[in-house]
């Protein structure tokens, strides 16, 4: 799991962690797509990229792969890379603003910024 976005010599996240650890990064390449809807109920699977694009009607795979990378549904779908007879049903989070720890990657906490946004605005200028 991971703890939080790494950029330049900090990261960003909601808790102190003992060690930084990077987010993993899923290889889904020649992997077999499973497609459920929202309530989870499995719909089809999907063998390569042209066929994702032409089932989601889109000219990229992208939004495909960041929501498998992030654990999160795409319109209508949620995905799955191992075939299951029944998905949990996906809930739509609702995201406030609420503070965000910054601290560098050794630990020594920095500051607490009101928001995600105010907190990218911040430290990424130049990256």
């Amino acid at each position: 799991m991971s703890t939080g976005y790494k950029i330049k010599n900090y990261y960003f996240s909601s808790k102190l962690v003992e060690e930084y650890k990077p987010i993993e990064h899923i290889h889904i390449k020649n992997k077999p797509l499973y497609v459920y809807d929202l309530q989870g109920k499995f719909l089809t699977v999907l063998y390569n990229g042209k066929e994702i694009k032409k089932f989601f009607n889109i000219n990229s795979t992208n939004p495909i792969t960041v929501s498998i990378r992030k654990n999160k549904n795409y319109k209508s779908y949620q995905f799955s890379l191992t075939k299951l007879e029944k998905m949990n049903p996906y809930k739509v989070k609702v995201f406030y603003k609420r503070p965000v720890l910054v601290y560098k990657t050794d630990g020594t906490f920095i500051e607490e910024c009101p928001s995600l946004a105010c907190t990218i605005h911040k430290y990424t200028r130049g990256v």
